[in-house]
């Protein structure tokens, strides 16, 4: 979620990123500076992927947002109208409903923009935007005027669309509000103020508009006819008559006090000596087992007691190592361990008996220094000094493939989060990209000059990965690679993989700099990836927001990380572990942050899992594995027609068809944009989001039994409160299960279920 944050400050604008759940929590993106007069109103497209800003002299100019810009290009003006309006521009505003219409064979973004100026005139300009040319690093668009709206007689300083655009209002020196119909005809004029009116705004449901005056008031005008001074604007939601089951337990919960306790604060929450020299790895799976291995050839296993200590197993330390032990980690599915060792081997276990599992593998001619699983579990790759790395076949033991190339030793290794890929770091200061599934021998990508002096570590998100394309017909495979060296560095980098072709290609993102020491491990918090810990030889580990800045944690620490998202290992030459419990509102914030980001999506960017994922969601399993064959994307949900579709999938099943159809149509509708309901038409309570009041679109059902809007809880919890927002309860995790059929029923009554 980006904001625009304008500065008092003349001829320049400062965009910031508000969405950050570390301190400090905001950063300034980007700073545009092309206007010679005061910049007064800035806009940005429903889909935030443009900006308009207006100034004083009357120019008009169009930004693009979109990541996919390069560094050079990433503030460059679109488009710019001179003389929008005579003697300056006073306010803007997008209509919140976007069109999206396939001309020539592409697809093109449609928008309305209303602004207003000094010459007493309201007008609307029409934006169409095409798709991104990334060879030529442009895009073709064009914003010409639609129609010109005549009525106040006065410089007209606001203009607001309603929620369904459907309606402008404009408010202006003249003393009087004019609400306008899209046709272009005035349906009211408002007046009531004594002097100008400076603003003016919507209510969500569009029944209520407000405006403010210079003459001290604030009149909130009633535009249904329905209302009184004595009339309740907000209808009561009691918990009672939302948590729909149990009344009983409704009704305890209602006697519950709200916590108190403050759950802001990083705390140490074990130290761990057993080790006799220092600490090289440790790995968590879940927050009930921790794995650690130290240069005294031992790998020590803890497991969690009811009482929330780390104890050591009762069949460690394992021993099977004849030197130091480099790297252990936990398979996926905590059945197995795996661990490499300057001896040049590497060593599976078994986790419930503490065994070795068959022969040690010996790969290298020298020393080993990085072991990863697979996300599927199937694969293992080591690394070594030998400048090479090798894929292994978990079940028996095989090695299928050696990856060579590297001009110094390999250190580290890292998989794709859907185990397509495997990245290898050198301390050559190299990162290569070698494709697993199938396995290849082929280099895909050489990336050089990562780190000075060499890279250390590297770890892919886990919340990466989806499907993209250039072109209808080039897939994409798009990742979020971290890597950090001697540099003191931590570096961001995102992958684009393209599995029709052997290439690939990297783009740097972000360089994140604080640590004061060579960086020795990165790794990405579970399942979102939104967080990012690095423990680097300044004694001290680092949390870091993805998109933004570090929080730092210790001052003990040097070599080495585990990440669960409640708690984080960190191992040191001190022969310590530490482990951290982090605070819950950075978790909770954490896991918000990745559901915001991950409902922003419009249905035209959605992959084949996101595809795959909504089917499931509206219980058509029978079509997923037809979906993922056909490769069915948002794009062909978008612009493919209903006889198309079925015939893409390859089914013939009336029923499912029309169950199908129905939910594209209604899909389609929503990704549009807002549907006014009428004023008249009385809404069941059950539509109602307890939270905004307004009527769900992807309600879903919290732990606490009460069913909210999905992006309301979710800021809810990324506002730091972690209670129930009707019984103030304490919430024990944040997790949100789809209410599918509250959802079908809300759709139904808003589009209907006849398929035009």
């Amino acid at each position: 979620m980006v904001s625009p944050v304008l500065d008092s400050l003349p001829e320049e604008l400062c965009l910031q990123q508000l969405l950050s759940t570390a301190p400090p929590f905001s950063g300034i993106l980007g700073t545009f500076q092309e206007h010679e007069g005061t910049i007064q109103a800035v806009s940005f497209t429903p889909d935030s992927s443009f900006l308009v800003t207006t100034c004083t002299l009357g120019v008009m100019k169009l930004w693009a947002l979109s990541d996919q810009w390069d560094n050079s290009t990433a503030n460059r003006c679109l488009y710019s109208v001179d003389d929008a309006h005579d003697l300056g521009v006073m306010s803007s505003d997008f209509s919140p409903v976007q069109e999206i219409n396939e001309d020539d064979s592409s697809l093109c973004h449609r928008y309305l923009l209303a602004t207003c100026g000094n010459d007493h005139l309201v007008k609307v300009w029409l934006l169409v935007v095409g798709q991104f040319l990334k060879h030529l690093q442009s895009q073709p668009c064009e914003l010409t005027l639609h129609m010109s709206l005549e009525g106040h007689t006065s410089a007209v300083t606001c203009v607001k669309f309603s929620a369904g655009g459907n309606y402008l209002a404009s408010a202006g020196l003249d003393k009087t509000v004019r609400l306008w119909e899209m046709g272009g005809s005035c349906v009211s004029v408002l007046e009531g103020h004594s002097r100008y009116v400076a603003c003016c705004c919507f209510s969500r449901d569009g029944i209520l508009l407000a405006s403010g005056s210079n003459d001290k008031s604030l009149v909130v005008w009633d535009l249904a006819g329905n209302l009184t001074l004595d009339s309740e604007l907000v209808k009561p939601c009691s918990a009672l008559s939302h948590f729909g089951n149990n009344n009983k337990e409704c009704s305890q919960l209602y006697e519950q006090e709200a916590a108190t306790s403050d759950g802001n604060d990083v705390k140490l929450l074990q130290r761990l000596d057993q080790h006799g020299a220092s600490v090289n790895s440790c790995d968590f799976h879940g927050n009930n087992m921790l794995a650690s291995a130290a240069s005294d050839k031992f790998v020590r296993l803890f497991v969690r007691s009811e009482e929330g200590r780390f104890e050591e197993s009762e069949f460690s330390p394992l021993e099977g190592h004849s030197y130091s032990v480099n790297k252990v980690e936990f398979s996926p599915s905590g059945n197995l361990m795996a661990s490499c060792s300057l001896d040049g081997t590497a060593v599976l276990w078994d986790i419930q008996s503490g065994s070795q599992i068959g022969p040690s593998v010996q790969c290298n001619s020298g020393g080993l220094r990085a072991c990863r699983f697979s996300p599927d579990g199937h694969l293992l790759v080591t690394a070594g000094d030998d400048d090479k790395a090798s894929i292994w076949n978990t079940h028996s033991l095989d090695q299928l493939m050696c990856m060579e190339g590297h001009a110094d030793a390999v250190v580290a290794a890292a998989f794709t989060p859907d185990s397509q890929y495997v990245a290898t770091t050198s301390s050559d200061e190299t990162v290569k990209l070698w494709c697993v599934a199938p396995c290849s021998e082929v280099c895909l990508l050489n990336q050089e000059e990562t780190h000075d002096l060499g890279a250390q570590s590297c770890d892919f998100s886990p919340a990466e990965g989806n499907t993209a394309g250039d072109s209808l017909n080039t897939r994409r495979y798009r990742y979020l690679l971290a890597t950090c060296g001697n540099d003191s560095l931590v570096k961001l980098w995102h992958i684009s993989a393209y599995p029709d072709e052997p290439n690939a290609t990297s783009d740097l993102w972000r360089t994140l700099s604080g640590h004061g020491g060579n960086v020795m491990c990165v790794r990405f918090s579970p399942v979102t990836g939104e967080l990012l810990a690095s423990t680097a030889t300044d004694k001290t580990a680092r949390l870091w927001n993805v998109v933004l800045t570090a929080l730092s944690l210790a001052n003990k620490t040097r070599l080495t990380d585990a990440f669960d998202c409640v708690t984080t290992g960190v191992g040191s030459m001190d022969k310590n572990i530490i482990v951290w419990e982090l605070p819950q509102q950075l978790v909770f914030q954490s896991v918000a942050t990745g559901r915001l980001r991950t409902n922003q999506k419009k249905l035209l960017e959605w992959s084949t899992e996101e595809v795959i994922h909504w089917l499931t969601d509206i219980g058509l399993e029978e079509l997923v594995e037809k979906a993922r064959q056909a490769n069915i994307t948002g794009h062909q949900f978008l612009t493919l027609s209903n006889e198309d579709l079925l015939a893409l999938l390859d089914f013939e099943e009336e029923e499912l068809a029309q169950k199908l159809c129905l939910h594209v149509y209604w899909l389609r509708r929503d990704d549009v944009g807002v549907t006014e309901v009428p004023s008249d038409v009385q809404l069941p309570h059950e539509f109602l989001c307890p939270i905004t009041h307004e009527i769900m679109r992807d309600p879903v059902v919290c732990t606490d039994g009460f069913t909210y809007e999905r992006a309301a809880i979710n800021e809810w919890f990324l506002s730091g409160k972690f209670t129930s927002p009707m019984t103030n309860a304490t919430l024990t995790d944040t997790t949100c299960a789809s209410n599918t059929t509250l959802r079908s029923s809300i759709y139904q009554f808003l589009y209907g279920d006849d398929i035009p």
